[in-house]
């Protein structure tokens, strides 16, 4: 849409807002929308007032909100009147006439004359109720594969607009083949340049930390999420991470004083908080697979699960897999270290192989268990008709210390079926930061004090470096072949090491 929150008819809101809102809001509301008067400034003059008659604020808290109520018009326009327009994924599966997000709008149907002719009189119409206006110069139309040149060239006329290989929408590219390393060439080139930017200006080792921190790595984190980005993506990224951390400039090559993979572990296991980028894949798509799992409603996750399935913990992909649905299986892997099941009826729960008890499967209990009783049930084989545990079965199978334990489950009556909680609840973190933490299975590292403190960024990373024996000392410089003399160069004559640095010295 052209200028969509500047064109948008103050009278299309009020008759929207008279649709089931009660009329002290629509006061409310109007008074805060219509109220604005405008002058020109001529040669140091104001001129009168003009009164306008539609726009809606651009940085108003309140403006997206009414444009979105707005543009139900649409939407509605479909439903009613044009339902038999979209697309299916799969035979059966449900329509997808048009996807919205504030102006932008994406139309899809089957490649037919009188499908553009439909989608140009469904614009015609929105545009005469709420005074927008179609951008045709931002407007593209893009075919599948295996519709004909001459069949696209003449679409494209008639819809007004140019035809497409490729398309951005959202900060995601919509192709009709595989992502290559060259598609995400302006990512690699944006992070190059800010570098390259940054090097010039003698940054500190902590400032450097920072900006890798909050500004490189999260570059890529969006990308990342909704595709599949290859891997020498992420290894460039990576790499230039790296040299902007301990290198002078781009130009010059330092050493590299701690390996990438120490400093890219939590703070709290003594790293620098860095997101490894083959370890933090998995982890952000996790938000993803979790809400498939539990939004089966969303138009998403609809057509995912009539055309896959409502399972996606799958040993193998199969051909031809949509990239929607590989993400959502890599987002799974990582999601089910950190889930279990609510016991209801305990059909779906493998009671060998799932989480249902604490935090662990029954696989991974330094237990012992009668294997050949209970390999390849169900949970349900251990439940009474009136939903208690059978502890007559139990005690076939398993211990006393551990049918104690099973018995103190509870089994949930108010719902239908079986299904997946969080062991740990997201308070104060996301799905995807407790994923990644469950990648390190380790006790906290005593670096943490440092971190307690509350030191500046340049004094906690100077305490980091003397914790993890990170300081340049000749004796140090020698174990890495750079200085053949180990001796302290202020004439201590004694061998210059950390502790000498810090403690011994002479010239301290």
């Amino acid at each position: 849409m052209e200028q969509a929150y500047d064109k948008m008819s103050w009278r299309t809101l009020e008759l929207v807002l008279m649709k089931g809102f009660p009329l002290k809001f629509r006061n409310w509301v109007l008074s805060c929308v219509t109220s604005p008067r405008f002058s020109i400034l001529v040669n140091g003059t104001l001129t009168e007032g003009i009164t306008a008659g539609c726009r809606f604020r651009q940085g108003c808290p309140l403006s997206p909100y009414l444009f979105i109520i707005c543009s139900e018009l649409l939407s509605l326009h479909f439903h009613q009147n044009y339902q038999e327009l979209g697309v299916q994924i799969r035979t059966g599966g449900p329509l997808v006439s048009h996807l919205l997000y504030a102006d932008d709008v994406l139309f899809f149907a089957g490649v037919t004359t009188a499908n553009v002719r439909k989608f140009s009189t469904i614009l015609d119409d929105y545009c005469g109720w709420t005074g927008q206006r179609i951008n045709m110069n931002k407007s593209a139309i893009m075919f599948s594969r295996l519709v004909p040149s001459s069949t696209k060239t003449r679409l494209a006329k008639l819809a007004g607009c140019r035809k497409v290989e490729e398309m951005d929408y959202l900060g995601v590219k919509f192709l009709m083949r595989r992502l290559t390393k060259a598609d995400f060439n302006s990512l690699i080139h944006k992070v190059n340049t800010l570098t390259i930017s940054w090097g010039t200006r003698h940054l500190s080792l902590a400032g450097r930390i920072t900006m890798i921190n909050s500004v490189l790595i999260p570059l890529s984190t969006y990308t990342v999420t909704h595709t599949l980005m290859p891997r020498g993506v992420l290894a460039e990224v990576e790499r230039l991470c790296r040299r902007f951390l301990w290198d002078k400039d781009m130009e010059h090559k330092s050493m590299h004083y701690a390996a990438w993979g120490d400093i890219t572990r939590p703070r709290r296991y003594g790293g620098l908080g860095f997101h490894a980028s083959h370890k933090w894949v998995g982890p952000l798509r996790a938000r993803i697979a979790w809400d498939f799992l539990n939004k089966p409603q969303n138009l998403f996750q609809r057509c995912m699960r009539h055309t896959y399935g409502a399972w996606p913990w799958q040993q193998n992909h199969k051909r031809g897999e949509s990239g929607g649905w590989r993400i959502i299986c890599n987002g799974a892997d990582s999601l089910s270290s950190v889930v279990r099941w609510k016991v209801c009826n305990g059909v779906e729960i493998d009671i060998v192989n799932h989480i249902w008890i604490l935090d662990l499967a029954i696989s991974l209990w330094p237990t012992f268990c009668n294997i050949e009783r209970i390999e390849g049930c169900s949970v349900s084989d251990f439940i009474t008709l009136d939903n208690c545990w059978d502890h007559r079965k139990l005690l076939g199978g398993f211990g006393e210390a551990l049918v104690d334990r099973i018995c103190d489950v509870k089994i949930w009556t108010d719902t239908n079926a079986d299904s997946l909680e969080l062991i740990k609840s997201p308070i104060g973190t996301s799905i995807s930061a407790i994923c990644y933490d469950s990648l390190f299975q380790c006790e906290e590292d005593q670096v943490c004090t440092i971190l307690k403190l509350g030191l500046k960024p340049r004094e906690r990373i100077f305490w980091w470096r003397v914790y993890m024996e990170l300081i340049p000392t000749c004796g140090w410089l020698h174990r890495r072949g750079y200085c053949a003399d180990v001796f302290c160069p202020m004439g201590c004559n004694q061998v210059e090491d950390l502790n000498h640095v810090m403690t011994q010295c002479k010239q301290l």
